[in-house]
């Protein structure tokens, strides 16, 4: 028997689906509340990050939690809202509160899109090399499949 689950923010499994017998595991994906789609629209609007890109990397950070807090780095901070965001690169896009939902958001866009720049265009090396350097192969396969999902491709089965 599979189970079907959904990995949530930094891989923590919810294994609270039903188990279906017989079929390969898929991943559910967790509908972002209202709240973070209208402030998901309305930054994509204000920075030109598209709306999915906000959604996918809100999903995998945070499971679209503004309230998150990441566990304490090596380097002694916590990243912080939804997207996860260091003290640092919050202070560099002028995010003074970085459980403030808009702030955050904001924040989130211009960091990821810094990121894509760098990376030329490529989700895939944007968060993995720059938005959150040493993040899991995991990780940066559901950005980039959180993407083509919020932009309603079809998700693969995993």
């Amino acid at each position: 028997m599979e189970m079907r689950g959904y990995y949530g923010a930094k891989g923590q499994q919810r294994a609270d689906l039903e188990p279906v017998e017989g079929q390969a595991p898929t991943q559910a994906r967790p509908e972002p509340p209202d709240a973070v789609l209208g402030a998901a629209d309305r930054e994509s609007r204000t920075s030109g990050v598209p709306r999915s890109h906000l959604l996918a990397l809100g999903a995998v950070e945070s499971n679209f939690d503004p309230k998150a807090t990441g566990p304490t780095t090596r380097f002694g901070w916590k990243a912080q809202g939804y997207g996860q965001l260091s003290p640092d690169t919050a202070a560099r896009f002028g995010v003074k509160d970085p459980y403030d939902l808009t702030q955050n958001m904001h924040g989130t866009a211009l960091a990821w899109r810094e990121a894509v720049q760098k990376a030329q265009g490529n989700p895939a090396v944007a968060y993995q090399k720059y938005y959150n350097p040493g993040a899991s192969d995991a990780d940066t396969k559901r950005v980039t499949d959180g993407i083509a999902y919020f932009e309603g491709g079809v998700s693969p089965a995993r």
